[in-house]
Order: C-alpha cells, then structure tokens, then sequence
C-alpha cells in the first residue's frame, strides 16, 4: 500500500520501486498495484541493504516494515 501512496505523491513523472524479501510479499503487492491501475509502480525481490536498483538510483529510500 505504501507504494501505492508514494506513486500518487510522485505523480506521472515519478517511479516508485518497491521491495521485499519475499516472494509471497512481491506477488501481492504486484496484485495491488495492478489492482488499482498505478502505473508508475515497480514491485522487486531483494533485501533493503541491497536495493535491486541501479546505482544512478534512487532519490528516496523509504524503508516500512509491515504484518499482514
């Protein structure tokens, strides 16, 4: 869900990656995401100390921890 609102503040020109070490936790938030039509919204597998991202990347990093 954080993703979600971070893609809405970020507007059309932003992207928003979001990240967690668990498959289970990728796939549903792959399912939100495509639930509500966000478009600038990109959901990976990885761990917070190693982003998945290039190194010209990110501007923000926001880490949550959240149970379901």
């Amino acid at each position: 869900m954080d993703c979600i609102i971070a893609a809405n503040m970020a507007g059309a020109d932003g992207e928003i990656i979001g990240v967690d070490m668990t498959q289970e936790m990728v796939d549903k938030a792959q399912s939100n995401v495509a639930a509500t039509g966000v478009k600038n919204v990109t959901i990976k597998r990885g761990i917070f100390e190693e982003l998945p991202v290039d190194d010209d990347g990110p501007t923000l990093s926001y880490p949550t921890a959240q149970s379901i």
